[in-house]
């Protein structure tokens, strides 16, 4: 296990907000590309995510829970969220649990590798000072179907850029998923046990390998934050509006 030192300006404590806001944006390129803009909003433990911009693909496909004039709202933190849907506009039915794995169906991990790199100085990204470290991964995803079993290796490089100026509870759910939930529990506990810098990630570059149909793909996933600023926001922005529709979705895994 390899740990690094965290330079002087990141031990420094991260300013106490009253509230803050700021534009969070993920861009993806590959096989298909998509993008979603949103617009974050947080007073304590209450997390506001509007939808802003949502790409044609993410809106259609059956695994988003992002569509645009939708938002979420998260209470405790960021770990669970609730969507929120103009009544017109409901167009996920999203089924979870034991009732919709296939009987003898199973996903296995094996050779989980993670190696987290200190990369220094990060400069300066939306005026605010930056760390940077990298995260390389692999592992292979063993499927077995009836006793048929197949398998795959995922590479993942990810850069990674943090700041002290932001509290690093001002990270949302949309933040945590679209890195974390592309990972299996081992490998999330690897990375935790090896990255030190717990700081706000203003922002990541994650160049993913995956096999499909026998040949590697390559995507590539940017997230950044811009545009951030300090306020206090009152409780109206975090109450339901009138002809939308709740809908509740699967708790976010734990960090």
């Amino acid at each position: 296990m390899r740990r690094f030192a965290i330079p002087l300006f990141l031990l420094v404590s991260a300013p106490a907000w009253a509230g803050a806001r700021y534009d969070y944006e993920i861009v993806h390129s590959g096989a298909k590309d998509w993008v979603i803009k949103s617009s974050v909003e947080i007073e304590g433990a209450q997390q506001r995510v509007g939808f802003a911009d949502v790409s044609a693909y993410m809106t259609a496909t059956a695994q988003s829970e992002y569509r645009k004039d939708a938002f979420a709202i998260s209470s405790d933190g960021g770990n669970n969220a609730t969507f929120f849907y103009p009544g017109e506009k409901q167009l996920l039915h999203k089924q979870f649990g034991a009732a919709g794995v296939t009987h003898g169906f199973s996903i296995e991990i094996e050779s989980p590798k993670v190696k987290v790199r200190d990369l220094g100085d990060g400069g300066v990204i939306a005026g605010m000072p930056t760390h940077k470290c990298e995260i390389e991964l692999s592992f292979s995803r063993v499927v077995d179907v009836g006793g048929n079993r197949t398998s795959g290796k995922l590479e993942y490089v990810s850069d990674v850029w943090t700041t002290d100026q932001i509290a690093a509870s001002d990270t949302t759910f949309i933040m945590n998923r679209f890195f974390r939930d592309q990972m299996p529990p081992e490998i999330n506990q690897l990375i935790d046990a090896q990255l030190s810098d717990k700081h706000f990630v203003i922002r990541r570059v994650t160049t993913v390998r995956v096999p499909i149909k026998g040949e590697m793909v390559t995507s590539v996933t940017t997230e950044s934050m811009t545009n951030h600023r300090a306020g206090s926001i009152p409780d109206s922005e975090f109450a339901l509006p009138a002809g939308y529709d709740e809908v509740r979705h699967a708790p976010l895994p734990q960090k």
